[in-house]
């Protein structure tokens, strides 16, 4: 009989980050460049956080997600509810399990915008990692209720998606696609 502990370790053993990114600079690196000529977005890169929702046996009251995406004009005007994305980066083959509870703790958080954003209180619609990571089943379940997904960056252009769906996809000869989430609205007994 396999324990949680077995389980757990299992997963986050084998689930890790996708891509060639020999460092977490490489990777933040990638994924500005991606994402900032879109247009659809200002990115805000380090930007420390007060965690409200997380463990009562936790180790520390604050934290620094590595990017929040705010919704431009372009994206406004096309209908996006998304509000503000967060984007957590790690290396290529950083362990997901981790990388996991650790967006989890970011979707439990309020984030401060810097003074050229008026020093605004805000919380995140959904997390991301980059690069992007497999979970399905459970996982991908868990991940779904927590608005947790993955961006990437391909030869068609760059997205955002949760529970496999395109959140947020500029494609090079498509343009602009997204759909408003309708997961994670769900609390206590199901």
């Amino acid at each position: 009989m396999e324990t949680i502990g077995d389980a757990v370790k299992s997963y986050s053993d084998s689930a890790i980050t996708s891509g060639d990114y020999g460092h977490e600079d490489d990777a933040k690196e990638a994924f500005l460049s991606a994402f900032s000529l879109t247009g659809c977005f200002k990115i805000f890169s380090e930007v420390e956080c007060w965690y409200f929702g997380g463990s009562v046996f936790g180790d520390k009251p604050t934290g620094r997600i590595d990017f929040l995406l705010t919704p431009q004009k372009p994206l406004l005007d096309a209908g996006w509810k998304n509000g503000i994305v967060g984007v957590e980066v790690k290396k290529s083959g950083h362990k997901a399990g981790p990388l996991l509870c650790q967006m989890i703790d970011y979707s439990k958080a309020v984030y401060r915008l810097p003074e050229t954003a008026g020093s605004s209180l805000v919380c995140l619609s959904s997390v991301y990692s980059f690069p992007s990571f497999v979970a399905g089943g459970t996982v991908g379940s868990v991940m779904a209720n927590h608005r947790i997904g993955a961006a990437s960056i391909d030869n068609h252009g760059c997205g955002l998606s949760v529970s496999s769906s395109w959140t947020f996809r500029q494609h090079k000869e498509r343009g602009l696609h997204f759909v408003n989430l309708k997961c994670g609205y769900k609390n206590g007994s199901r």
